[in-house]
């Protein structure tokens, strides 16, 4: 074991510097325009422009863009989407505010992209991103948590180093939250379509990526990369402006959910049409349109107590269900409020639903406790064990409530 130690620290003290082991490197040649090689086999992209117009002025007045200020809503394309310590990350970005200092101001993005050439580059790349992340206030992703973070700290560990301590958020659990009972599904592509009004033409697939990468080395990974991975670079470069436009819209919406550019819904019927406009480098803009459908019971998550109890009432008078019922019950008996026994006892009366009447029997025997509650609990138990829709185990619990609302009278 001590001679196995022994050569692992031999190993790991060899220059990493090819030149310093004799390794003819091959000159990277002219890079692609807008591109500059900031290593033998690494290249970066700066992109820079203005945010959409219309799109901030609707979210202008409920964020801040201070608080993005060195910010990275960063997202990796690897070469493999199943994870492990076989897959890298041959190109890593990011995109941020740049916030102005004059008053209204739109601000401008910075849209940054590093793209590994080759393999042996990546002690190079890690290196460069390693700076990068240190130098950030926090990092945002879109399902990160469980791919993109996880996979970057394994290079950085094999790599003999420590993954930035930065602060992290994913914004795919909120994004669930808001859109996924009214989506067809939760992911960026289609939270592009039918929440920030973008739908892509002539992009490449992610699942193709890996391949076209790969493809690019087979072909002799030449110093030109724009060309045969230019959709790759823009499909990443798109990735990663959405995930900064949908961070903010979050934001706005968890910071002010009853502003009236919300519209909550329990179903989303009609795919909207796409509005967004085109931006440079051949990206898209974000356009919200006039509002913004939310989920409803999302949305309802994000409220305080007494709205949540204006939402429910109106949702209850528009459409009483025991769903809605149930919610709204709930909410007003954490306030103490008495017409959550009213709610209840409809949905026992007209739909004969069980929680509801378990609720009532609770309020009657634990909240009122009176002589007349503990009578009118008995004769609603009676009444439910005369029923034949009804479980044993449910049988079984309300017997053991008769016999305690009996002791008790």
């Amino acid at each position: 074991m001590e001679d196995l130690w022994e050569r692992l620290r031999a190993v790991r003290a060899r220059p990493t510097d090819p030149h310093d082991v004799g390794v003819e490197v091959q000159s990277a040649g002219p890079a692609p325009p807008g591109w500059e090689w900031v290593a033998p086999m690494v290249a970066r992209r700066t992109l820079i422009f203005e945010l959409e117009s219309v799109f901030w002025g609707q979210l202008e007045g409920l964020v801040d863009a201070q608080q993005w200020q060195d910010v990275l809503c960063f997202d990796t394309e690897t070469t493999g989407l199943s994870g492990g310590a076989g897959t890298v990350a041959f190109l890593v970005g990011w995109a941020k505010l740049l916030p102005s200092r004059e008053e209204n101001c739109i601000p401008k993005v910075q849209v940054d992209q590093w793209f590994l050439r080759d393999l042996p580059g990546e002690p190079e790349l890690l290196n460069l991103l390693d700076a990068e992340f240190r130098a950030s206030r926090s990092l945002v992703s879109f399902n990160g948590a469980s791919f993109d973070l996880p996979l970057l700290k394994t290079r950085w560990v094999l790599s003999g180093r420590t993954f930035p301590d930065v602060v992290h958020r994913d914004d795919l659990p909120v994004a669930r939250r808001l859109w996924k009972r009214i989506l067809s599904s939760c992911r960026l592509g289609q939270l592009e379509q039918d929440v920030l009004g973008v739908q892509r033409k002539d992009d490449v697939p992610g699942s193709l990526v890996p391949e076209l990468w790969f493809s690019y080395l087979r072909c002799g990974a030449a110093a030109d990369f724009a060309t045969p991975l230019e959709g790759v670079l823009r499909h990443h470069a798109q990735d990663v402006y959405s995930l900064l436009c949908l961070d903010l819209l979050i934001h706005a919406v968890s910071r002010q959910p009853g502003h009236n550019l919300w519209q909550p819904v329990h179903q989303y019927e009609q795919r909207r049409r796409p509005l967004a406009r085109l931006a440079p480098w051949g990206m898209l803009h974000p356009d919200l349109g006039s509002r913004v459908l939310v989920d409803f019971w999302g949305w309802l998550a994000l409220q305080s107590s007494l709205e949540k109890v204006r939402a429910l009432e109106a949702a209850w008078q528009w459409n009483p269900n025991a769903v809605v019922g149930l919610a709204w019950g709930q909410t007003l008996k954490r306030l103490g409020d008495i017409r959550a026994l009213k709610v209840w006892e409809f949905l026992w009366d007209n739909s004969r639903c069980l929680p509801a009447l378990v609720e009532t029997l609770k309020w009657l025997e634990h909240r009122d406790r009176s002589p007349e509650a503990l009578t009118k609990a008995l004769r609603l138990v009676a009444q439910a064990q005369e029923g034949a829709a009804i479980t044993q185990k449910d049988r079984q619990a309300l017997q053991k409530r008769r016999l305690r609302l009996e002791k008790r009278l």
